[in-house]
């Protein structure tokens, strides 16, 4: 059996949501067959694995902010198309639409979302990428995987792919991790809204933080997000949670293993983002929770 290459180049030392994904899902895998490749610059991340590692270079980790994007993609079309020719797999396997044009192999590619086209004003520099690059990549893929089945439906909509090439496949989780018994993060007699994700604009926080605000008028509250973003963005949440009084805790990093404590410990887990459904009213939602 020929072996199955994986493109992991998001895993990163400080993996976020897309490197989590990466992660688990080699975890997965790794026993379910033999003869994995995987392309990772953090093969450390993966001790234990049967699968056999490539080292790339860490300049590619997406820590590095847009200059490891840009160069990821310059990596794919260069050093990962070579690799793929000495490798020979069977298929490749991309953990986010970041793959090789003209692949010599069959690909499949992992969609996540397409929120730069959902809102280009936000995200100006990537709709280029999506529009182009990401159009090309997944139009040469034999197979795509959307982690939901609205990201199924935009990514038919706005590629033009048959739908038979589509399949919604939804993120999974550490089931033997995530569970509602064990320890919990000690609200110290506050209780708290824990929001966990980057701080892009999509995800609604400036409204998260003025709901909280109100409840907390009316009843203890507080708001912890466990997330990074740029010190521009951290900035002006922390002076609005400051104009309308919000108490507001932000943790840059949090490592997965002390994730199922803080999820225990909070009174409510809150999604605001744009993409998905909003409550019509976010402070009622956030009241009636806390409660």
């Amino acid at each position: 059996m020929r072996p199955l290459a994986i493109n992991a180049s998001i895993l990163g030392p400080t993996p976020s949501g897309l490197g989590q994904y990466a992660l688990g899902l080699l975890r997965a895998l790794d026993p379910l067959r033999e003869g994995l490749v995987v392309y990772t610059s953090c093969p450390g991340a993966l001790a234990g694995l049967r699968a056999t590692m490539r080292r790339i270079s860490p300049i590619t980790r997406p820590e590095l902010g847009v200059g490891g994007h840009v160069a990821r993609l310059l990596w794919c079309q260069t050093v990962l198309r070579a690799r793929v020719g000495l490798d020979r797999p069977g298929a490749l396997l991309n953990t986010l639409p970041e793959g090789v044009l003209r692949c010599r192999v069959p690909q499949v590619t992992v969609v996540h979302d397409l929120i730069p086209l959902a809102f280009p004003r936000d995200y100006p520099r990537q709709q280029l990428y999506f529009r182009r690059l990401v159009q090309a990549i997944l139009r040469e893929s034999r197979a795509v995987v959307a982690v939901s089945e609205a990201t199924r439906r935009a990514v038919i909509a706005a590629y033009g792919l048959g739908p038979e090439r589509v399949r919604a496949i939804p993120n999974g989780y550490d089931a033997a991790e995530f569970v509602p018994i064990g320890p919990a993060t000690d609200d110290e007699g506050v209780p708290y809204v824990l929001y966990v994700g980057n701080l892009l604009p999509h995800k609604n926080l400036p409204r998260l933080i003025e709901a909280v605000a109100r409840v907390a008028r009316q009843s203890p509250a507080r708001l912890v997000i466990a997330g990074g973003g740029t010190p521009g963005r951290v900035g002006e949440l922390r002076r609005l949670a400051d104009r309308v009084g919000a108490r507001l805790e932000l943790m840059p990093y949090v490592a997965r293993r002390a994730l199922p404590a803080l999820y225990r410990g909070a009174r409510l887990l809150a999604m605001p983002s744009l993409a998905d459904h909003v409550p019509a009213s976010p402070t009622r939602f956030v009241s009636s929770c806390l409660r």
